[in-house]
């Protein structure tokens, strides 16, 4: 179970930082805004995207990788 919650913080925290990369926006203005958009505060967000030794790197257009050509 702590297995699938750190992927979990992981994977939310790195979503926040590429989320906040793409629209300019720290993330603590990404956590405020996710939180109101779900019904939580964004001290809920936090902790769940907290997690010791997690870097997260953030994704948008610009950092995306193509997929080697001739494969779908």
């Amino acid at each position: 179970m702590k297995n699938r919650n750190e992927a979990f913080g992981r994977l939310l925290k790195a979503g926040i930082a590429s989320i906040a990369n793409c629209e300019g926006k720290t993330a603590a203005v990404v956590e405020e805004d996710l939180g109101t958009a779900i019904g939580v505060a964004a001290d809920t967000i936090q902790r769940y995207s907290s997690s010791d030794n997690v870097s997260a790197r953030p994704l948008c257009a610009g950092n995306w990788r193509s997929p080697p050509s001739g494969n779908p």
